[in-house]
């Protein structure tokens, strides 16, 4: 199943994660994503994602994010967020 599909039976099955944002992440432009899926997805977010990309799309949602640097070699970013 691809990504479009799986959004659109997330958005048809009627449980609580029906109204989920879903952010669409691809290779393709998001201007061909915005026609062809107009209500599917809630954001985009064009490949390679950067991290502030996901940041910005997640505010824009409404989500509050924070993140704390890892201590240490090899740690990454922690992502939080709340709605």
């Amino acid at each position: 199943m691809d990504g479009e599909g799986a959004a659109r039976y997330i958005k048809s099955s009627g449980n609580k994660n029906a109204e989920t944002p879903i952010i669409a992440v691809s290779a393709y432009s998001a201007t061909d994503a915005v026609d062809q899926n107009q209500n599917l997805f809630s954001a985009y977010i064009s490949k390679p994602v950067q991290k502030a990309d996901l940041l910005a799309a997640m505010r824009h949602l409404g989500f509050r994010t924070s993140t704390v640097q890892g201590h240490g070699r090899g740690q990454s970013a922690k992502l939080t967020t709340t709605r």
